[in-house]
């Protein structure tokens, strides 16, 4: 996983952004209105950002944004409107698998 700096996270065009810190991105579906979007961390070390299908091109992008963001341990002023950031670890050690986008509060 390559850092960038916040400017970069933001301003970058995706291709390059996902580029940069060596990220794919892919969307799926699923129909489940409190999933927004994920970066998940395989054990072969790649990072795939994924989000739903159904959202529309504009939101992905601030969605892959604001991921790229917390994978890269960049503070940014807050995350998308209702949403938090849960992580799920890989194990006992602190190794994070994945970042998912949820709503605000735990209501998953």
């Amino acid at each position: 996983m390559r850092n960038v700096t916040i400017d970069q996270a933001l301003g970058l065009p995706m291709p390059e952004l996902l580029d940069a810190v060596g990220a794919e991105f892919t969307t799926v579906d699923i129909d489940d209105p409190a999933f927004h979007g994920s970066a998940i961390h395989t054990q072969s070390g790649r990072l795939i950002i994924v989000v739903p299908s159904s959202m529309a091109a504009d939101t992905a992008d601030r969605m892959v944004r604001f991921l790229v963001t917390q994978v890269c341990g960049i503070e940014v002023a807050s995350s998308p409107v209702g949403l938090d950031v849960e992580f799920t670890y890989l194990d006992g050690g602190g190794n994070i698998l994945s970042h998912t986008l949820a709503p605000a509060g735990g209501d998953r």
